[in-house]
């Protein structure tokens, strides 16, 4: 036996997320064309986390019985960790190609002009930043905007209804 949930969405939720993702893309437009390394880069990098996070606070997020807050955190850190290892191997085998060289060293100088600590930093917080924001806040305003259907509740191992909670 399945029943349906429907699942109300607060228009502010539409809202919050509609200025963030204005406000995000203006603060991302300004990292992609500032010097790298330079205050203003980490300035709107730090500002486009702290527009995600705020917008997952400010917004009514529902809590979703099918995600935890520590999964999508850590999915965003194993996920940008993954990217990590893979650019450090594609480097690494590209730098071998003579085709490839000079364009890697251009990006690796690029890389060399931060400081590490600061660039891991800002990378992190915007990973966890942009799960919070991007499987929370979004998907809460998306669900209104796209009109998805309504979600049945699954059944335990019993097959007896799932009661979820009204939020």
């Amino acid at each position: 036996m399945t029943h349906v949930v429907r699942q109300v969405v607060d228009p502010r939720s539409t809202r919050v997320a509609v200025v963030a993702l204005v406000v995000g893309t203006a603060l991302l437009g300004i990292t992609l064309n500032v010097d790298d390394g330079s205050w203003e880069f980490y300035a709107a990098g730090f500002g486009l986390a702290a527009t995600w996070i705020m917008a997952y606070v400010v917004a009514p997020t529902r809590s979703r019985p099918d995600r935890r807050r520590t999964v999508d955190a850590g999915i965003g850190v194993l996920a940008g960790s993954a990217m990590f290892g893979i650019f450090i191997a594609g480097s690494w085998v590209l730098h071998r190609i003579d085709l490839f060289d000079d364009a890697i060293d251009d990006l690796l100088r690029t890389a060399d002009s931060s400081t590490v600590g600061w660039v891991m930093a800002l990378a992190g917080v915007n990973a966890v930043a942009e799960e919070l924001f991007f499987r929370g806040t979004l998907i809460d305003a998306d669900q209104e905007l796209l009109d998805l259907p309504d979600q049945p509740a699954q059944a335990d191992q019993t097959d007896q209804p799932v009661q979820l909670a009204q939020m």
